[in-house]
């Protein structure tokens, strides 16, 4: 599994932070005399520590959604009886000529990053399977997910009946619908007959990126967008939200915060979708933000469900290209 990371300004300012740090340490302790050498010193100290603070960091840090994916991986691959590889790239690595490698030594890999881009990269220039576990443009290993803890739900215990119990359903996908969440309901609703509605401010409607896509795909969009959701909800058979300010918005934080403040999935809205309506959110949530918790932790949410599946749902997906893959 890959997990991208970038250099950005934020990170220069952290490590020119902890090289002024050090050099007051080094100054103090009359390691060396002058002022310029110890902060050359301290600043490459600084460098060479910090990627492996943030990599602890990414180990440690409890909840996101990067840990459950890494956990829920490394148990499918045991499970199946693969090996499981975390490799965090080199800051300048030429993916182009990574994935040609790495496809001489593995099986097949899992990509979360940022730029959609490096996942057709490694599509392209690779020979192995790739699975998306999440980019900025889509995360279909959720879309999949959700799916299925919906068709737990609706199939009567006949599992042959999964697909079937999809199709005329209504989906509300409510916030951010330029996101990777509302993209991914876009194109995978189109493939299960369901009917999907995007719900959200003017502004934060589909990009241009996503009907390019459909086009590609040679799929007919039947999404539809509207920024009001009362009327979004009606008849709804589940409602889903995500986080308004994703990786890479901070500084847009709170104008989104106040932008989105309508769209809160709360017991209100609720109560104008169908009695026996589910409400679903991806994790990790911000109570008080995008959904209420009365709603979160209510008797229609299935959050923990969706989160359980995303075992077996990615446990699916790995045999079945493993399995592929081996007949090449």
């Amino acid at each position: 599994m890959i997990i991208e990371e970038k250099i950005t300004f934020d990170k220069f300012i952290r490590w020119s932070l902890t090289a002024v740090v050090v050099v007051v340490v080094l100054l103090l302790m009359n390691y060396l005399s002058s002022v310029l050498l110890p902060f050359f010193v301290a600043w490459l100290l600084a460098y060479l520590v910090y990627p492996i603070v943030k990599f602890v960091q990414y180990r440690l840090h409890v909840p996101t959604r990067v840990l459950s994916i890494i956990v829920s991986l490394l148990f499918v691959v045991a499970v199946i009886g693969g090996i499981f590889y975390l490799i965090i790239p080199p800051m300048f690595e030429q993916f182009d000529k990574l994935s040609e490698v790495l496809s001489r030594y593995l099986h097949g890999i899992v990509i979360r990053c940022r730029e959609h881009a490096l996942l057709e990269t490694f599509v392209r220039e690779g020979s192995m399977p790739v699975v998306n576990a999440l980019s900025d443009f889509l995360h279909p290993c959720q879309f999949y997910t959700d799916m299925f803890t919906l068709a737990e739900r609706w199939n009567g215990g006949n599992v042959k009946k999964s697909g079937e119990c999809l199709r005329g359903r209504k989906v509300v996908f409510i916030g951010d619908t330029a996101c990777n969440m509302g993209n991914t309901f876009a194109l995978g609703c189109v493939h299960l007959g369901m009917e999907i509605v995007l719900c959200g401010p003017a502004g934060y409607e589909p990009h241009a990126d996503l009907y390019k896509q459909f086009e590609a795909d040679g799929l007919k969009p039947n999404f539809t967008f509207t920024t009001d959701p009362e009327e979004a909800v009606k008849g709804a058979d589940a409602v889903y939200t995500d986080v308004w300010v994703s990786m890479g918005m901070e500084e847009e934080k709170e104008r989104r915060l106040r932008e989105f403040r309508p769209y809160q999935v709360n017991e209100r809205l609720m109560a104008l979708a169908k009695k026996d309506a589910y409400f679903m959110h991806c994790l990790p949530a911000h109570i008080g933000e995008e959904v209420s918790e009365g709603v979160l932790r209510g008797p229609q949410s299935i959050i923990f469900y969706q989160a359980e599946n995303r075992l077996h749902t990615q446990k699916a997906i790995l045999a079945f290209l493993a399995r592929e893959n081996a007949r090449r």
